[in-house]
C-alpha cells in the first residue's frame, strides 16, 4: 500500500537519482537525460532538479515524491521536538517550491496540528555546507544536545541535512538545536 511507503529506506540523495534512472529505463521520455548531457548513466540529483525547474513533469513528480518522503520524517521530528524552525539543506532545496511545498504539505498532514502550525520550514542558504557549519556553530557555543560526529561527515560526502532549532526553558539552557545529516 503506497500510503505506508513513506518510511521505506531510500538511496543516496533521497532516492532521486535511482528513481529517475528507473523511470528512464522504462522508456519514458524526460528532459532529465538532456540535462545530463544525453547520458542517462551520468544523471545526478542536480540534473533532476534542473529538469524540474524547467517544468519537466517526470522530474517534478520525482522531486515532489522525495519532498513528501522527507516531509514524513520531518513531521516525526516535529512531533518529538516541537521546534520553532526546520532548515532543509543538502542541495535538493534548490528545486524551490516543488520540493519545499511537498515537504510542508506532508508535515501538515502527519505532524500534530499545534506544532505544525508554529514551525517554520525553510530552505538552507548554506546549501551543502549547512550541516557542517551548523554543527560547528552548536559545538562552539556549547549548545549541541547530541554529538556532532554524524553531522561533521556530511561535508566530505554527499547527502542532505535537516537542522532543527527550538526554545527550551530549563535552569541550565534556554536554547537548544540539533542537526541531522543523512550522508550517502
Amino acid at each position: 500500500d503506497k500510503e505506508y511507503t513513506h518510511m521505506r529506506p531510500w538511496g543516496v540523495d533521497l532516492g532521486i537519482v535511482d528513481e529517475a534512472k528507473r523511470i528512464i529505463a522504462k522508456g519514458m521520455s524526460t528532459d532529465i537525460v538532456k540535462a545530463a548531457g544525453g547520458d542517462a548513466n551520468k544523471i545526478t540529483k542536480e540534473h533532476v532538479v534542473e529538469a524540474a525547474r524547467e517544468k519537466d513533469k517526470i522530474a517534478i513528480d520525482i522531486i515532489s515524491a522525495a519532498g513528501a518522503n522527507l516531509g514524513v520524517r520531518v513531521a516525526y521530528l516535529i512531533n518529538i521536538f516541537n521546534p520553532d524552525i526546520v532548515v532543509i539543506g543538502g542541495g535538493v532545496e534548490k528545486a524551490g517550491d516543488i520540493f519545499m511545498d511537498a515537504v510542508k504539505g506532508t508535515v501538515k498532514r502527519f505532524a500534530f496540528e499545534e506544532p505544525a502550525s508554529i514551525v517554520k520550514i525553510i530552505p538552507s542558504m548554506l546549501e551543502d555546507s549547512a550541516v557542517v557549519l551548523g554543527a560547528a556553530a552548536l559545538a562552539a557555543r556549547g549548545n549541541a544536545p547530541l554529538p556532532a560526529t554524524g553531522a561533521g561527515r556530511c561535508g566530505a560526502t554527499r547527502g542532505f541535512a535537516v537542522a532543527i532549532a527550538t526554545t527550551v526553558r530549563s535552569p541550565r539552557r534556554d536554547r537548544a538545536a540539533a542537526a541531522w545529516s543523512f550522508p550517502e
